[in-house]
């Protein structure tokens, strides 16, 4: 203990410990084992002589251990893989156990007697962990029903500090439950919860309680889905929630968690919630009367889950009517075939689509009349909370118009439409924008929606020259999302459409608003993908296309200088680049004047690109980064396509400075495949500490998490508690994962179609270009990832077709070995084999003299697959027959490549067994209809000749063989004859 505090005296200027210091105290300054160690930081935080500020710091530095611990211990039980390293802690199952029962009593006594209130919080996360620690290695069945009784039994003491305990092990026992811990306590665990909320309804315990048994309750309800079969034993567990909402001091923290609960029912028994949502719209509508933001978003979030399960449920219907609607549990089927018309408009019900008028003019009014308040009175400190609860909203209008969809055009209130006409309201007009925004892109193309539509741009077009900045841009983003969805709406009215590209060339010329100029591109890339319906607007492009030519440089030219580069509008200037001149290559096919505009822009934009390429692959910071250059390489991959397929005379004009683009693309894009593309990123978390409603999502159907990663429910419930008693219960992980293997494989692969386009073009500066492109194409062989060989073993084949192409030796050889790794590979289909063994015919005929490192693996290797045992099988016998034919003309390859050689003796070892058991070449020989009925003789003609008396000996005693041969003898095919004759001669 003297020398940890010796240890911790020389930080106490420190106000926080990081993990990585910890790990540093643990590797450099401690003594003692790490259990130890522990055990004398908890000694410190239970003395009541040590200074204050250094129990604190021990405080801190015993929670960072333990976070280190519960990742990689817990994890390593459950059978995930931890990114993280604490090199000083080992398992801790390892660890004594008389200590490790030692350092939980202490705890234990601590939670029950401690009245230093600053050690509170830290004591109950300190000890949920310890009991994760216990219970994830405890080899002692009744731990839990331990855990259970010592909860129950802190109920009849004091209630101040025991409230402490029962709270940290609710939240231990969620967290097990997660994957699949604790399922037999199942019952038990649900029995506790609602006993707890009971007592706490009469009084008898107090709130910190109550939020672990709500946190407790709301893990355990998916494990206990046949407890809400029995009426009896729902109805209990809705009323006493019911009751919790309805109480009039109702905590924000209580109401948060009591409809997460209710969510939590939501998720794993939809079915039984028909029965309750009247109760629930009732109460929701009590909430949205009370006008506290806080729980309106609560509220909200709900109705959220519930609007997305039901829209869930609905597509997996549809999917899977009429075949397979049995194989649906009854419960899900009896719900859905109740819900469903034919019209896929959920009506006559109690359920969200009933609920939804009442529901949208209580929000319209709150969204309204609160943030003008906010903005009028308290911008400041609430600005963020109302953007959260106005992100929440807008998501939960596009449900809405989900369910519902041109319904939903008749539920706006007449006094919000009014708000787009006044002048002095900008704040209200921007938000009624913003609703109609979210409903546009699922409004059918009916008639209702045309007439709507027809009226709304007439309107909303008054708005495209607003002094205001955010109607501006708002009314931007509508026209975009109108011309990409309902473009008919503006069919006709030549003088608006005039007046939004003139608008867009306008804001194109500056560059002070780069949100407004992305805004204005994406109107521009929409209206040249629906260009064959506006006349008007193809002839504004094609009068215009040097303005237009110069307006895109020129915020290209700005991007490239400036030191803040903008992503998101580069995206957009790329993408809508490629679509101009995508339109402008196909109504000018013959056009091949290098001085025109276009083709002038076109050159300027390929030097652009080198830069911004670089410079966006030295400053992409972590995996997100890496996503967005990925996307800024897709698009610009897209954009030399687009060249390619509409105007090969430029290319080829051109041809210098689109394989450096090339380059720059595959150069960077290497490193990024080597360290992104082929390694899967199983969980990034990012931490948003202290902000709330990150569970926005970007698509309006989100498929809720069936099996989330255990990480999130010990970041929610352990890490991230307030400085106050209260648990915090936020989502303050943000957990997303790319794959990125499958996404971006296309756009490699149309990048290699397009150097197969250019290559043959450029003559004698060829090599120049295969050296770095073969590099490239050994990573992607070496992957193993199927698309990405795929990619490489067609590329090799084609580039070894041409003539005068020039590849190294030790290139070839790296090469080969890929291959062989790739054919021996369990991770590949064998699918690949087929163009992989083309492959490897090819690289043995470069290789010639060098093979014979290789040689022996590679018969190996070719006269296994010819032994596949899939004569049978009539679904495959097609493809294997494939395989078994290229594998003959490898076997072939390689034996006139061994003919060739000096001393051939050695290699016939290699032979020897498979020529011992002829049953292959029996049923190979069978099938020389389907496969070839040349090579199989021109192989036993050759190998005649390469050994002659080992053969003799070998097929000479064989009676199979014989009759083999003796049936190629009296063959009319002269070839075959051939080839029986040399065997005859020996």
């Amino acid at each position: 203990m003297e020398n940890t505090i010796k240890i911790l005296s020389g930080l106490v200027d420190t106000n926080n410990i990081t993990r990585k210091q910890s790990e540093v105290m643990m590797n450099q300054s401690i003594k003692e084992t790490p259990l130890e160690f522990i055990a004398s930081l908890i000694e410190i935080i239970n003395s009541t002589t040590v200074n204050k500020t250094i129990c604190q710091l021990s405080c801190i530095l015993l929670k960072n251990i333990l976070n280190e611990l519960l990742a990689r211990n817990f994890m390593f039980v459950i059978g995930l893989r931890s990114k993280q390293k604490f090199s000083s802690v080992p398992n801790w199952s390892k660890w004594d156990t008389k200590l490790q029962e030692k350092i939980f009593q202490v705890l234990l006594e601590m939670m029950k007697s401690s009245e230093r209130t600053f050690l509170s919080r830290i004591l109950t996360e300190i000890f949920a962990k310890i009991i994760c620690l216990n219970i994830a290695h405890s080899t002692n069945e009744n731990i839990i029903g331990d855990l259970i009784q010592m909860c129950n039994s802190q109920l009849s003491t004091n209630e101040k500090q025991n409230g402490r305990i029962i709270f940290s092990i609710s939240l231990a026992l969620k967290v097990l439950l997660q994957k699949d811990y604790l399922l037999t306590e199942a019952l038990s665990l649900l029995t506790l919860s609602t006993e707890l909320i009971r007592k706490f309804l009469q009084k008898e315990i107090k709130q910190p309680v109550l939020l672990g048994a709500l946190s407790l309750l709301r893990g355990v309800i998916p494990k206990n889905k046949q407890l809400f079969n029995n009426p009896n034993d729902s109805e209990f567990i809705f009323q006493i929630l019911f009751k919790l909402l309805v109480q009039v001091d109702c905590a924000e923290q209580v109401h948060r968690k009591t409809w997460k609960c209710l969510s939590s029912i939501t998720n794993s028994c939809f079915g039984i919630i028909e029965n309750y949502l009247d109760r629930i719209f009732d109460l929701s509508m009590d909430v949205f009367k009370s006008k506290q933001s806080e729980k309106i978003d609560t509220v909200i979030k709900f109705w959220l889950n519930l609007g997305r399960k039901e829209i869930k449920l609905i597509k997996e219907y549809n999917a899977l009517i009429p075949n397979t609607a049995d194989d649906l549990d009854e419960d899900l089927t009896n719900y859905i075939k109740k819900k469903l018309s034919k019209h896929k408009v959920l009506k006559k019900s109690k359920y969200i689509v009933l609920a939804i008028p009442s529901l949208l003019k209580e929000i319209l009014e709150y969204l309204l009349e609160s943030f003008n308040d906010v903005f009028l009175e308290n911008i400041e400190t609430d600005y963020e909370d109302h953007i959260t609860n106005q992100e929440n909203i807008f998501l939960l209008i596009e449900i809405f118009t989900k369910l519902i969809q041109d319904q939903i055009l008749n539920l706006f209130p007449p006094e919000f439409k009014k708000k787009l006409k006044l002048n002095n309201d900008h704040i209200s007009q921007y938000y009624v924008l913003e609703c109609y925004n979210q409903i546009i892109p699922y409004l059918n193309k009916s008639t209702i929606t045309r007439t709507f539509l027809n009226k709304f741009v007439v309107i909303i077009g008054n708005f495209i020259l607003h002094k205001n900045e955010f109607l501006r841009e708002i009314t931007f983003i509508i026209f975009a999302n109108i011309i990409k969805y309902h473009e008919y709406c503006l069919e006709g009215n030549e003088v608006l459409i005039k007046d939004i590209i003139n608008t867009c060339f306008e804001i194109l010329k500056g560059v002070e608003n780069n949100y407004l100029n992305c805004q204005a591109l994406r109107i521009l890339h929409n209206f040249c993908k629906k260009s064959s319906k506006f006349e008007v607007f193809n002839k504004l492009i094609y009068t215009n296309e040097k303005k237009i030519s110069n307006y895109l440089f020129l915020n290209f030219n700005i991007l490239i200088i400036t030191e803040e580069k903008q992503f998101e509008k580069l995206n957009q200037l790329i993408q809508t680049s490629t679509s101009f001149i995508n339109l402008y290559f196909n109504n000018n096919n013959n056009n091949n004047n290098n001085h025109h505009p276009i083709q002038k822009f076109v050159i300027k934009l390929l030097n652009s690109f080198r830069s911004i390429n670089n410079y966006y692959w030295q400053n992409c910071d972590g995996n997100f980064g890496k996503h967005i250059y990925i996307t800024l390489i897709k698009r610009m991959i897209s954009f030399i396509d687009v060249l390619m397929k509409k105007n090969t005379y430029f290319v080829c004009k051109n041809i210098g400075n689109i394989m450096k683009i090339i380059d720059i693309i595959l150069n960077n894009g290497s490193k990024l495949i080597k360290g992104t593309i082929l390694t899967t990123i199983e969980a990034i978390s990012k931490d948003i500490e202290n902000e709330k409603g990150n569970e926005k999502e970007n698509e309006i159907i989100i498929e809720e998490k069936e099996d989330q990663e255990i990480v999130e429910e010990i970041n929610e419930e352990l890490y991230n508690i307030k400085k106050n008693e209260n648990e915090n219960g936020n989502d303050n992980e943000e957990f997303f994962s790319y794959d990125f293997e499958n996404k971006n494989s296309k756009y490699i692969e149309k990048i290699y179609k397009i150097i197969q386009l250019i290559i043959p073009r450029i003559g004698n500066t060829t090599e120049m270009y295969i050296k770095n492109i073969t590099r490239y194409l050994l990573v992607y062989l070496e992957s193993l990832n199927p698309d990405l060989v795929y990619i490489a073993t067609n590329f090799l084949i084609f580039l070894f077709k041409l003539k005068n192409i020039h590849i190294d030796a030790c290139i070839l050889d790296n090469f080969y070995d890929a291959t062989i790794d790739a054919l021996t590979s369990c991770e590949l289909d064998h699918e690949l084999k087929i163009p992989l063994i083309a492959l490897l015919s090819i690289l043995s005929l470069q290789l010639k003299d060098d093979i014979e490192y290789h040689l022996t693996d590679s018969l190996k290797i070719i006269l296994t697959t010819m032994q596949l045992k899939n004569f049978e099988n009539t679904e495959m016998v097609e493809f294997y027959n494939k395989l078994r034919l290229q594998s003959l003309y490898c076997f072939y390859t390689l034996l006139g490549i061994i003919g060739g050689k000096k001393n051939t003796l050695p290699f016939f070892e290699v032979f020897f067994p498979f020529f011992q058991e002829p049953k292959i070449w029996i049923l190979l020989n069978k099938q020389q209809k389907v496969i070839d009925n040349l090579i199989i003789p021109k192989i036993f003609g050759k190998i005649y000749q390469i050994f002659p008396s080992q053969m003799t000996q070998i097929l000479g005693n064989s009676d199979a063989y014989l009759n083999l041969i003796d049936n190629w003898k009296i063959s009319k095919n002269g070839e075959i004859l051939k080839n029986a004759n040399i065997i005859k001669l020996f």
